[in-house]
């Protein structure tokens, strides 16, 4: 047995600073008060702060081994960071910022501050052990910050249309057709951009061209998967289904309270979206897929859970084709093993 110190490593993060916990493996929960703690004034994803990070675990836990590091999710600076560290063997956690929180409370912590931020999430990491959080790398990184601003901007002109259409005046009306044109022209030059970046990458232009062989996803919807998970071989079909929300979270209580299931969601609003998109496109199709509906639904099941079951089933479809290498087989769809 080793006698190796092994310890998991909390970090609460901001732009210009962040601050440290180190829980020790045996570590009690109600200790978090006496946990090592450091403050350090550098931006978190630069060299220095990787740097002093390291030589500050070193002095705290000598020869000691990191298991992994807990932080919370902030968007871009939280994946920045792992990017970072993930080159000195520190793999990376981003958890949903509720997780943590509900530990705090089940500790009793009442007060709010960095220290107690990290010292929480280094506990966290310890009793509950998340698993590292899967990166993008070199072109999937860049498509997938570009696809989401390409979203964004689609956003912008669908709003900039409704506004126009409650004008009256022309002046005003010509000036947001303006903006609306322009914002045209930079979706084009993103899909383009997008598109040269996956034709570069191998990996990914084979996902894209083995995931539109599906019914129900096309080109959007196929770059829109690639960009937000990747290489869809890297998860296993529950962890699909969680990244996006797309299980059922009930509510059922004694004997009186029975609420209707509803989707848990979390933070895979861009996938949901766009296998929306694509459920809906099966409902209106012919072939198997429709069979499958059609069967659902005589059952007695609702329309809007038959749309989500679909949702997922394009979802776990996709995952089993590159799984299968990129070969896609329309007879299998009903398969146990494709959905379950």
């Amino acid at each position: 047995m080793s006698n190796t110190l092994e310890f998991t490593l909390g970090l609460d993060l901001a732009q210009a600073s962040f601050d440290a916990a180190i829980a020790r493996n045996g570590s009690k929960p109600s200790a978090w008060r006496q946990l090592p703690h450091a403050h350090f004034d550098l931006a978190p994803d630069s060299p220095q702060a990787v740097e002093a990070l390291r030589d500050w675990m070193e002095r705290t836990a000598p020869g000691g081994r990191c298991l992994r590091v807990i932080v919370e999710s902030t968007g871009a600076l939280s994946r920045r960071v792992a990017h970072a560290l993930a080159p000195h063997g520190l793999a990376v956690a981003i958890i949903n910022p509720r997780r943590s929180k509900a530990y705090g409370d089940s500790l009793g912590v009442r007060d709010k501050s960095d220290r107690i931020d990290c010292a929480i999430l280094s506990l966290f990491g310890l009793v509950h052990e998340p698993a590292p959080t899967p990166l993008p790398e070199g072109a999937n990184e860049q498509v997938r910050e570009l696809s989401r601003l390409r979203q964004r901007m689609v956003e912008e002109i669908t709003a900039w249309s409704n506004r126009r259409s409650q004008l009256t005046g022309m002046a005003g009306r010509a000036a947001i057709t303006k903006t609306m044109k322009f914002l045209g022209r930079q979706v084009i030059e993103l899909d383009r951009q997008v598109q040269e970046l996956i034709d570069e990458d191998p990996v990914l232009s084979a996902q894209v061209r083995a995931l539109m062989k599906i019914k129900g996803i096309k080109e959007v919807t196929a770059r829109t998967l690639t960009a937000e998970l990747g290489d869809l071989r890297q998860y296993s079909r529950a962890q699909l289904v969680a990244l996006a929300g797309l299980f059922p979270k009930q509510f059922d209580s004694g004997s009186s309270v029975h609420r209707r299931p509803r989707l848990a969601k979390g933070g895979g609003g861009r996938l949901r979206r766009v296998l929306y998109m694509g459920a809906t496109s099966l409902f209106r199709s012919k072939g198997v897929m429709r069979v499958w509906i059609e069967d659902h639904l005589r059952n007695g099941q609702e329309k809007m859970a038959v749309e989500v079951r679909v949702m997922r089933k394009l979802l776990l479809v996709a995952r089993a084709v590159m799984v299968n290498g990129g070969h896609y087989d329309p007879s299998k769809i009903g398969c146990a093993e494709v959905f379950s």
